[in-house]
This record gives structure tokens, C-alpha cells and sequence, in this order.
């Protein structure tokens, strides 16, 4: 009887052990799985926003939560405009419909040097969010610190070509 008893507490801790070991494993999962969304987000906007200039004022530094510069591809001049709201971040191409970059993120952009002889430097802060209780609701989410990414890029604006 007492070595029943032994093997059932010996078989409780076991689960426990393991269900905490598989809660801890998918959690390291999401947070490498936001990581490198976050990462190939930043370089990506890090590489189009470096390309991009601010001809003729067509950049847009008056919010934190969006940013419009101009990009220059194959003598093709547009506004690239990036903005988070509403939990997503949104990328569109001279003021169209656009299209949801990343989903359950926020962030923020700070720019400094607006002046017309300065060099832009800009800084974008991401970070992803978790539906703690699984329902669906962002509201009801959770900001993981160890999810968020910052990058810093100095755009082209103000080198001229000879």
C-alpha cells in the first residue's frame, strides 16, 4: 500500500516537472519566434529607410508613431509610409490602402537632425505582444520585454553625388 502511494507522489511530480518544462519551452519558443520577426522587420525598414532622402520636405517627422520618407527606385520617386496603430504596423506606398507588416506589435520612431542641412538619424522601438489568456484579445495581452528590438539608421538625405 505505502509503496502506492510513494509511486502515485513520484508520478505527480513527474508530470508537474514536465508540464512546467514544456510551458517554459514554448514559451522560449514565442520569444525567439517575435525576435526574429522583429529583427527581419528592423533590418528591412533599416535598409529602405537608409536608402530613402527627404527632397523637397516629402519626409514626415510629426509623430512617434509614423514616418514618411521618400524612396527613390529605378527614377521612381514615392512616399514610404510606415506607422504603427491599432496593435499592427503598417507599410503603404504614397498614401494607398497599404498592407499589415507585423500583427500584435507597437513601437515607436524618434527622429532627430529635421533640419534642412541635417542628416535624419532615426530610431525605431519595437516590441511583441502575447495573448496571456489565449482568447484572442489583444487587450487582454501582455508586453514581453525580452521581445523588443531597437535600431538606429541615419538616412542618405544631405550627401550629394558628384
Amino acid at each position: 500500500m505505502i509503496a502506492i502511494i510513494v509511486f502515485g507522489l513520484v508520478m505527480l511530480a513527474s508530470v508537474r516537472v514536465l508540464s512546467t518544462y514544456i510551458k517554459n519551452r514554448n514559451s522560449a519558443k514565442f520569444s525567439q519566434q517575435g525576435i526574429e520577426e522583429l529583427a527581419l522587420m528592423a533590418n528591412d525598414m533599416a535598409k529602405r529607410i537608409r536608402m530613402s532622402n527627404c527632397e523637397n520636405n516629402g519626409c514626415e517627422f510629426t509623430s512617434n508613431k509614423k514616418i514618411v520618407v521618400t524612396e527613390n527606385t529605378s527614377a521612381i520617386s514615392r512616399n514610404l509610409i510606415y506607422e504603427f496603430t491599432g496593435y499592427k504596423l503598417k507599410r503603404s506606398l504614397d498614401g494607398g490602402a497599404g498592407e499589415e507588416a507585423l500583427l500584435d506589435i507597437d513601437g515607436e520612431f524618434h527622429v532627430v537632425n529635421t533640419g534642412a542641412d541635417e542628416i535624419p538619424l532615426v530610431t525605431v522601438k519595437m516590441w511583441k505582444y502575447k495573448d496571456k489568456n489565449n482568447n484572442g484579445s489583444i487587450e487582454s495581452s501582455e508586453k514581453l520585454d525580452e521581445t523588443t528590438i531597437q535600431t538606429s539608421v541615419s538616412m542618405r538625405s544631405g550627401y550629394t553625388a558628384e
